[in-house]
């Protein structure tokens, strides 16, 4: 449900790049893990434990830690075009016929009639509503036995770096913390989510959660709060 395409739109010089340095980490309810990635040049080479390391990847990061500061979640920067919106809405209700027992917001959209569910489609596509609940999606909130943590040091031939890092439970992990030699920022860049997953293999600690993997459904939720007492009134 999850289609949302980054385009390298310049070419930055990475000629003075030593290395990237990802560690990601989770603790909770189950057996703690952690993935540790040491990318380094090798004369223009980028490698990861010997294997080779996609230069457009490492572009791709270096750029978007120097994108400007989204201070609020954005629907442009996270893909949510009334296409996108429209498309997923019709996925989730699909869904819901066959996967009410994976999540309770699968549950209720099932279980709901023809009149709930346009509402859901209807809500859950219009861009001006979701604008609206998005920024429940970002609240802090802090899950019982659910820490995940991830930070990125970008190290340069000069000794100067850029760490980018979040122990955010959000989707996409947002928002990422930035710090640019003695400057620090917050921000809600999705970019930046798509550029450390792109240098993450399969299986790494929370890819799943920094691609967004529930994002459609994690805002089908918020959605569904949003219009309770509407979809009531429907029952």
């Amino acid at each position: 449900m999850n289609n949302h395409e980054f385009v390298l739109k310049e070419d930055p010089s990475d000629a003075t790049l030593r290395q990237i340095y990802i560690q990601s980490s989770w603790g909770g309810l189950g057996e703690p893990c952690d993935t540790e990635l040491l990318i380094q040049n090798d004369h223009g080479i980028y490698r990861v434990d010997g294997a080779e390391v996609q230069v457009p990847a490492v572009q791709l990061l270096l750029i978007t830690v120097r994108e400007a500061v989204i201070r609020m979640p954005s629907l442009t920067n996270l893909g949510l075009t009334k296409p996108w919106l429209k498309d997923n809405a019709n996925a989730i209700v699909r869904a819901a016929k066959t996967k009410q027992e994976y999540d309770s917001t699968y549950w209720k959209i099932r279980g709901g009639t023809r009149k709930q569910k346009s509402l859901f489609k209807s809500s859950y596509a219009d861009p001006a509503f979701v604008a609206k609940v998005l920024p429940e999606l970002f609240q802090y909130c802090s899950h019982t036995d659910d820490y995940p943590g991830v930070k990125v040091t970008i190290t340069f031939m000069d000794g100067s770096t850029t760490v980018v890092s979040s122990d955010s439970q959000g989707e996409f992990i947002l928002p990422w913390k930035l710090v640019n030699n003695d400057t620090e920022s917050e921000t809600f860049n999705r970019n930046i989510s798509t550029a450390v997953v792109s240098l993450m293999p399969g299986g790494a600690t929370n890819r799943d959660r920094i691609s967004g993997e529930r994002f459609a459904l994690d805002l089908a939720a918020v959605v569904m709060d949003d219009i309770e007492e509407k979809w009531k009134l429907l029952g």
